[in-house]
């Protein structure tokens, strides 16, 4: 009979109480966790050294731009009438071209100044639906250049609401009813307006009949533009003088009243397509303008339309800082307000190329450049600088056929911020 061995279940026992201690389970999580730790940092240290941040390169276009509350001068001719003006209809809208001897509106007794407006309104009606009828031997199925012309409209409404420009949302909104009207026809949706216009008629003949009597009529006794609206200035802020103003002149100018508009007035007709723009700035403004050259304006007024006038003069205090730069146009835009004085943005000069982040920019064997990410692999691409304000640079956008590699483009994907960057890097 074997004898049993007094200390083997002794050290079993001591065996299991060490491992199975709290001290040693602390202990191995404790490895376990640092081991995991080092795996971590390890992994984190060597893929933030690969870590890059990227740009796209895009056009971009900066101005240098003048900023002044101009005053618009025309030569204008005030119409009046032997009767008030608010018992006028008129014919036309404001900024529309009338011709000598044109009706521009007519003046009626108690009551009847609704009933002129309403036959108004239905001549107007009329006029734009017979524009909305198509000759019938128009291709049925050709509607791709209206569809076109459509969606310019579109855009260019959204455009005009955007930037306020009430008038021109409006006129552009006339135009797309129109030619919705006109694609009815060409679709079959509708056999003609020649219905519409008939009952319009019929309504304008019934009006006609019993409408009050028109005391009087005005007519214009030149050609030019119309409008309805008179500000007292049209015989201080004239074309004529715009040329001979000095700068005194230009300042009593602005301080002078505006001439009294009396009830009789109807409005008043540009007569002479030139107009000039004067424009009050500093002596320091007129750095990199040249006399003769012609120059993009942004009328802010006008939804920020952008406008191209020659200037013509340059006439400066002799004793204080101002100056006042004098543009001339001979153009009429439509749908324009001519108020006489809104603020305007004159560009100076404007420079084009490819954006490039200021942190981007290095110097590298001499050349600067940026570093940019081509698939997986790093290259260095030269740029010409060519000018910068407080957030980009401008690079010139270079010629393919002259360096076709080892350039920026437009659309390279530009490397903002990395380490350890060199050309023929690989990025994992």
């Amino acid at each position: 009979m074997k004898k049993k061995q007094p200390g083997a279940k002794k050290e079993t026992s001591l065996a299991g109480a060490v491992f199975g201690s709290k001290i040693f389970k602390y202990a191995a999580s404790s490895i376990v966790l640092l081991a995991a730790s080092a795996y971590l940092i390890y992994h984190l240290f060597f893929s933030a050294a690969d870590s890059i941040t990227t740009e796209t390169a895009t056009p971009v276009t900066d101005e240098i731009t003048v900023s002044s509350d101009a005053y618009i001068m025309r030569n204008e001719h005030i119409v009046s009438s032997s009767g008030h003006a608010s018992s006028a209809a008129y014919y036309y809208d404001d900024g529309t071209k009338i011709s000598k001897n044109a009706c521009i509106a007519s003046l009626y007794d108690d009551g009847g100044l609704a009933q002129g407006n309403t036959l108004i309104d239905i001549n107007n009606s009329i006029a734009f639906l017979e524009k909305s009828n198509i000759d019938k031997a128009y291709m049925s199925s050709d509607t791709s250049s209206i569809d076109s012309k459509l969606t310019e409209l579109y855009y260019s409404i959204r455009l005009g609401l955007e930037r306020e420009n009430i008038s021109g949302v409006l006129s552009n909104s006339d135009d797309m009813l129109m030619l919705l009207n006109r694609r009815m026809v060409i679709t079959g949706e509708t056999n003609g307006y020649d219905d519409k216009i008939k009952m319009l008629e019929n309504e304008r003949d019934k009006y006609e009949s019993s409408l009050g009597a028109i005391t009087t009529s005005v007519y214009s006794d030149r050609s030019g533009y119309f409008y309805s609206v008179c500000d007292g200035y049209e015989s201080i802020f004239t074309a004529d003088t715009a040329l001979d103003m000095s700068y005194d002149d230009f300042i009593n100018f602005t301080l002078r009243s505006p001439d009294e508009i009396s009830d009789s007035v109807i409005g008043k007709i540009a007569y002479d397509y030139r107009w000039y723009l004067a424009c009050p700035v500093s002596k320091s403004d007129l750095k990199d303008l040249s006399l003769g050259r012609s120059y993009d304006i942004i009328f802010e007024l006008n939804g920020n339309k952008k406008l191209s006038l020659k200037l013509v003069k340059i006439v400066s205090d002799t004793d204080g800082d101002g100056s006042i730069l004098l543009f001339e146009s001979f153009d009429a835009p439509k749908e324009f307000s001519f108020a006489r004085m809104q603020p305007v943005k004159i560009i100076k000069s404007s420079v084009s190329g490819i954006k490039v982040p200021t942190g981007a920019l290095r110097v590298v064997d001499g050349k600067e450049g940026v570093y940019i990410l081509y698939g997986s692999k790093v290259y260095f691409c030269t740029t010409e600088i060519i000018g910068q304000n407080e957030n980009y640079y401008i690079a010139a956008e270079p010629n393919p056929a002259e360096t076709p590699y080892g350039v920026l483009y437009v659309y390279d994907n530009i490397i903002v911020s990395g380490k350890n960057l060199y050309a023929g890097k690989v990025i994992n």
